[in-house]
């Protein structure tokens, strides 16, 4: 049987240009009991939308609170190449202040849920500051950008595109890591 998960969309708000944010937040059941470790997860240049919202399913089955944040805005999302590089484009001039900023608002939105392990969430990062780096850098061999994204099968844009063995590969990966940093799965 698969386990329950709670899902909710979550606004929160950029309080330098007050940009109503919708984020995506999936807890595992039971959660009031006790604290999980919480996974952030940013969107493509899309917007958030249901690929995202189903890698936090995915994590919650497996016991993280997960919170894929909004980078955009409320409702703001993108259906052509276009449309996303001009949502994007803004990030990409000011990644000192806009960007940083709107990922910060996310991060603070995920350490508010009151299931977060904040004491692993303020470890891990002591940790990694301690040993100046924690940290892997994976290339999986043909994959091209998007490898993890299902819709992306078959797709005839170049360097685009689902790689199914690195998906699996990648996601294996993401697990190991997080066993051994909490535990879980």
């Amino acid at each position: 049987m698969e386990p329950k998960i709670i899902e909710s969309k979550h606004e929160y708000i950029d309080k330098i240009d007050n940009t109503v944010l919708e984020g995506f937040f999936c807890l595992p059941e039971p959660f009031s009991n006790f604290t999980k470790p919480a996974v952030l997860i940013c969107h493509a240049f899309g917007g958030l939308g249901n690929f995202e919202e189903e890698k936090c399913r995915e994590l919650a089955r497996l016991g993280f609170v997960s919170f894929a944040i909004d980078l955009y805005g409320k409702g703001k999302r993108g259906q052509t190449i276009e449309e996303n590089m001009s949502l994007l484009k803004p990030f990409l001039e000011d990644r000192t202040s806009l960007l940083r900023r709107r990922l910060l608002y996310g991060l603070e939105t995920l350490k508010l849920e009151s299931s977060v392990d904040k004491e692993k969430f303020m470890g891990i990062m002591a940790e990694m500051r301690a040993r100046k780096s924690d940290w892997q850098f994976i290339i999986y061999g043909n994959a091209k950008h998007g490898f993890t994204d299902k819709r992306l099968e078959g797709s005839t844009r170049e360097g685009v595109g689902y790689n199914k063995e690195a998906d699996n590969r990648s996601w294996s990966a993401m697990l190991a890591l997080f066993k051994e940093k909490f535990g879980i799965p």
